[in-house]
């Protein structure tokens, strides 16, 4: 089986903070950076996800989000007291490291809202953003109840495989994970690199760690609403969502068009709260497009 990297490990540095990321350089003079979710490594964004992008001559940069994968993991990180901005810094400290201006950042749930931070705080460093089922508003004490109690069946998944080891557990809670964020889509379950980043993991790092999970909400808490800084932002937005996400309503995408400039939206039917296979292409097309739009 090949490689789940797509480059080389490196290391970038936010102050104390390293964060581990992958690159690919340009062919085509532009970049994008794929900041994941809540207490997801970089793997979250899959290879095939990718390769449209690796195929169109993009640069490409993965990141482990801190707290997660190979990057910095602190226990007490309520004496940092980090927040999005911090993050978005994370990722603006990795541009600094392979010496590119700007990007197109992508980002998915608490990526997406790095990504909006980014465009916020480091408006010269971000030529366009995509926010993939996030919010500008969303923490834990404005979400729905359907959200609390998916989040209460992560808990249990994460916990249950007690009995298993080595790679057999990372496999069990990453198949779990999927099958309780997207249950319409389990049939598009990418198995195979479910398999490869579960023995990567196993082999050097863990993908889902629960105890990041407080840290990152709390940053989220401590950032409050960025829809008055997005409302600032002339530049190219796109915001994907799946209108059967369990874990942030889908409600969340069209207020965001609804109230921030430049924005276009796309809801993909059936779709959870994953990347599933059917919705790659569709998703590059997307992102591709809104690149492609005069500046």
């Amino acid at each position: 089986m090949e490689s789940v990297l797509i480059s080389e490990s490196k290391f970038a540095c936010n102050g104390a903070v390293k964060i581990r990321y992958e690159h690919v350089p340009s062919k085509n003079g532009q970049n994008l950076i794929f900041v994941m979710g809540l207490s997801i490594d970089a793997f979250g964004w899959s290879n095939a996800f990718l390769k449209p992008f690796l195929d169109a001559g993009y640069g490409v940069i993965r990141i482990d989000n801190r707290c997660t994968g190979g990057s910095s993991f602190v226990k007490n990180w309520g004496k940092s007291k980090f927040d999005l901005h911090d993050m978005a810094a994370d990722c603006v400290a990795v541009l600094d490291d392979v010496k590119i201006d700007a990007v197109h950042a992508v980002g998915v749930s608490l990526g997406g809202m790095i990504v909006q931070q980014m465009a916020i705080s480091f408006p010269e460093r971000v030529s366009g953003i995509t926010s993939i089922m996030s919010g500008a508003n969303v923490h834990l004490f404005n979400m729905p109840l359907k959200s609390y109690w998916t989040f209460l069946r992560l808990g249990y998944v994460a916990a249950k495989p007690r009995k298993l080891k080595g790679i057999k557990k990372y496999t069990a809670i990453n198949t779990q994970i999927w099958q309780v964020l997207d249950p319409k889509n389990i049939d598009d379950t990418d198995v195979e690199w479910i398999s490869a980043i579960s023995k990567y993991q196993c082999e050097n790092h863990q993908m889902i760690r629960p105890d990041s999970a407080p840290h990152q909400a709390i940053a989220v808490l401590r950032t409050g609403s960025r829809y008055s800084g997005l409302q600032q932002s002339q530049i190219p937005k796109l915001v994907i969502h799946g209108d059967s996400d369990p874990l942030i309503s889908v409600k969340n995408a069209y207020e965001f068009e609804k109230r921030i400039p430049n924005t276009k939206l796309l809801i993909l039917k059936d779709m959870g709260h994953t990347l599933p296979k059917r919705y790659y292409l569709t998703m590059f097309e997307a992102i591709n497009n809104l690149i492609g739009l005069p500046r």
